[in-house]
């Protein structure tokens, strides 16, 4: 017998497992759950692994969201000032190829 070309072997659910933990090992939360709209959409169910990968993403990316530095801290694009406004002493932004029309009480990103 042995497999014929036209055959191929369709991953199940541990397979996929295996998948969503390589993805989550390299911090790859897209593939992720690319991975896990595959496997919905081929009609193939998870199980208490899948479950436990899919709890672990999510505290990934509730992680990389704690972790990201407040705005303030984050550089600004290039090309753009900020100067702190002495009667509120809130900052405001301006690009410097164009001060008078950029000015903006919102951080550039």
């Amino acid at each position: 017998a042995g497999l014929r070309g036209s055959e191929c072997v369709q991953p199940d659910t541990m397979a996929y497992n295996s998948m969503l933990s390589a993805a989550l090992a390299s911090r790859a939360t897209e593939k992720f759950w690319s991975t896990v709209a595959e496997m919905e959409a081929k009609g193939i169910k998870g199980n208490e692994q899948t479950e436990l990968r899919i709890a672990d993403c999510r505290a990934l990316a509730q992680e990389a969201l704690q972790t990201q530095p407040p705005d303030e801290l984050r550089p600004l694009p290039p090309g753009w000032c900020e100067h702190r406004d002495p009667a509120s002493g809130r900052s405001y932004y301006w690009a410097e190829a164009d001060p008078a029309g950029t000015t903006t009480w919102e951080r550039p990103g």
